[in-house]
């Protein structure tokens, strides 16, 4: 949902929360793939936790754009939001 990674940053977080929160008792629920699209670390996790709520646990995270990092970067970002949201299902965008 929420189109590529460089649409997801064109929708708020609010408008995401509330179509997700819509969602949760569709009956293709098993089929979506969330991209968060966000570049800020707490707020992809603040996303994912409430898809999670909402019975969605599979993800489509890009790694942060506009900063410079080198590849240890982009681990600990990932590895970041791993930690914090084990339950989840992620797809690597790049």
């Amino acid at each position: 949902m929420f189109g590529s990674t460089g649409m997801a940053q064109l929708i708020s977080s609010t408008e995401k929360k509330k179509l997700i929160a819509r969602l949760k008792d569709n009956k293709f629920i098993d089929n979506f793939i969330v991209g968060t699209g966000n570049n800020s670390i707490n707020e992809n996790i603040e996303l994912m936790k409430h898809s999670l709520n909402n019975g969605i646990n599979r993800f489509l995270l890009m790694p942060p754009a506009y900063y410079k990092y080198d590849d240890e970067g982009a681990y600990s970002f990932y590895e970041n939001i791993v930690q914090r949201v084990p339950e989840s299902q992620i797809i690597l965008y790049n």
